[in-house]
């Protein structure tokens, strides 16, 4: 399927690929064109890493196809898709991996959480993936790019994080060009190496800032770097490596392939789970509310717990009850849900009222008993079990960029 290249070299001075039998750089003139430099293809070098670019957006349009069908407007090819339809389309779900949707392993990794999430994807793979197929050759690229991927996702799989993107295969092709600069040294490789570095180092402080899935990160780039170590930057020397490596090769497209014709014969479940009875598309959106209410109600709790002197006591109480009133206004549920909505509104406010009492009275303690705080604790640990436990009722799942 994929023919051997012809071998060529690396300049180390302007990267140029050229002939190895040549002693003169043709592009700068330099005389020292390292021969352990090797490319693995006489070509540009890109075939794979931009038909992977193609179809991450071609999805992501299909993606917002859907959305718009479903009457969310031209927002829905800017925003994030429904957790439904991400669902539909392959993202990785811890749940449904346990109920053997092997897939998602592979298709979680072609799949993005919003315009801005693909663009940054999109802007990586088209700077790193090139340069990575360039000096590996196609058929080692398909292989490790798809690898990473999964090891990607099996790293969440382990950490019970539900998501998707591209930037765990991504990081692996990172790590491999670290490695592969490291392995080289000189001024080529030492430079590359820096810059690899400066890459990973930006895509974790990325992953931080945005609460994305840095485990997937971190896990691409070490498969990738291990990769590094293993796999040589040339193109096979036998007809023996050869048929292996094209093997590797086609082995991974027909899983990619075979992923995505699961998603086709699964397609639609999870949007029709969350559509059936009149009110499904108001009872989720309800759900993410109430829980946007409880999440903050939770960090002005512990914001309340963390008073440094001079603190405006009487300010703080009043945040307290507005947040109180929030949870308080959404829509009923059902009965768990109200339940423990109550128990929050209720500690809520008796810590508010705690606080007024030592905005008038210094000598009233601002502290938090023990027993407040192990309430606390239990009541949204108790939320969070209840949200798990109808995510899919509702067709919401919880999702990390990745």
């Amino acid at each position: 399927m994929f023919g051997q290249k012809k071998r060529l070299v690396m300049c180390q001075n302007c990267r140029a690929l050229v002939d190895p039998a040549a002693s003169v750089c043709p592009m700068c003139g330099n005389e020292a064109v390292p021969e352990q430099r090797v490319s693995g293809s006489g070509t540009s070098g890109n075939f794979f890493a931009m038909l992977i670019l193609g179809i991450n957006v071609l999805i992501f349009i299909l993606m917002g196809a859907v959305g718009l069908k479903n009457g969310r407007g031209m927002e829905a090819f800017v925003a994030s898709a429904s957790g439904a339809v991400l669902v539909d389309f392959g993202s990785f779900v811890v749940v449904l991996v346990n109920e053997g949707q092997w897939w998602r392993f592979v298709t979680a990794n072609f799949l993005h959480i919003g315009l801005i999430h693909l663009l940054f994807n999109s802007y990586a793979l088209y700077q790193i993936g090139p340069l990575a197929e360039n000096i590996f050759g196609e058929q080692k690229f398909i292989f490790i790019y798809v690898l990473t991927g999964i090891v990607s996702s099996i790293a969440s799989y382990f950490f019970n994080i539900n998501g998707a993107g591209a930037s765990g295969a991504i990081s692996g092709l990172i790590g491999l060009l670290a490695v592969y600069g490291y392995r080289q040294g000189g001024t080529f490789g030492k430079g590359l190496m820096r810059t690899m570095l400066t890459w990973i180092a930006m895509t974790i402080i990325y992953g931080f800032i945005i609460k994305a899935n840095n485990v997937a990160h971190a896990a691409g780039f070490i498969a990738g770097g291990a990769l590094g170590f293993w796999i040589k930057g040339e193109s096979p020397e036998t007809v023996r490596s050869a048929t292996v490596w094209n093997a590797l090769a086609v082995l991974s497209v027909v899983t990619i392939i075979a992923s995505f014709v699961m998603v086709g014969i699964n397609y639609g479940t999870v949007q029709q789970q969350a559509q059936q009875g009149p009110d499904a598309e108001r009872q989720a959106q309800t759900v993410i509310h109430l829980t946007k209410a409880i999440n903050n109600a939770e960090i002005a709790l512990e914001n309340s717990r963390r008073i440094s002197e001079p603190t405006n006591l009487a300010e703080v109480a009043r945040n307290l009850r507005r947040k109180a009133a929030d949870v308080s206004a959404i829509a009923k549920l059902d009965e768990r849900s109200d339940a423990i909505r109550n128990r929050v509104v209720d500690l809520m406010n008796k810590r508010a009222e705690a606080l007024e009492k030592a905005a008038k009275n210094p000598k009233e303690s601002t502290a938090f008993l023990p027993k407040d705080v192990d309430e606390m604790k239990a009541t949204f640990d108790e939320y969070q079990q209840w949200l798990d436990s109808v995510l899919k009722k509702y067709g919401l799942v919880r999702t990390k960029e990745e």
